[in-house]
């Protein structure tokens, strides 16, 4: 992609795929600062980077940041036997969404699913998995019921820090790995009006 910036060239160039690799060949110049404007989706989490002026040390600390989160990103891939995005027609549809009282909505550009009732899905393992994680916000995040293949995970999660977005993993480690199949996963409250709302529901190995 080419651009002009005070009659001179610049190029730069940005490849979207899964899990994005991007590649800023020249920066903008800009009255003696750098600017990028720079929106790409990281797996399948939509990260948006807008307007960022900073000098040079800036710039390297961003393009660190962005290095980190491209390797965390391609590692969780590596790490994932089965992915729902809750709210998303066509993954909701491929694992069997069932539900009763439920709503969906669209938060910080991530679709999510909440229930007064319940809901749940079919997940497709197709190698062992041992972990389950669930991506909510961190304001919203109450006890929610889960019952994996007809029974309630009682084990305690392991809570992740927030995100710039205000996201928080809650991980569980499966009481029995599960081998290759398919296992109902069902949501409800758990002492609460409603379940938290739920943008990721991810089997890990």
């Amino acid at each position: 992609m080419m651009a002009v910036v005070n009659g001179l060239p610049k190029s730069f160039s940005i490849f979207v795929c899964k899990t994005a690799f991007v590649t800023l060949d020249t920066p903008f110049e800009i009255r003696g600062r750098i600017a990028y404007w720079l929106n790409f989706i990281l797996g399948m989490d939509f990260i948006g980077i807008r307007s960022i002026v900073g000098s040079n040390t800036e710039v390297e600390s961003i393009r660190k940041e962005v290095a980190l989160s491209e390797r965390k990103a391609m590692e969780l891939a590596n790490q994932t036997v089965d992915l729902i995005f809750p709210g998303e027609q066509q993954p909701e549809s491929d694992h069997g969404i069932l539900y009763e009282q439920a709503e969906t909505g669209i938060n910080k550009d991530r679709h999510f699913r909440r229930a007064k009732g319940w809901f749940s899905y079919n997940l497709k393992v197709k190698e062992e998995a041992s972990q389950l994680m669930i991506t909510v916000r961190k304001e919203d995040y109450t006890k929610v019921a889960i019952l994996l293949n007809n029974e309630k995970l009682t084990v305690s999660p392991t809570i992740s820090k927030p995100d710039k977005e205000g996201f928080i993993t809650i991980c569980y480690s499966l009481p029995q790995k599960l081998s290759a199949g398919s296992y109902p996963i069902r949501f409800s409250p758990d002492g609460t009006e409603w379940t938290p709302a739920i943008y990721e529901v991810r089997l890990l190995k």
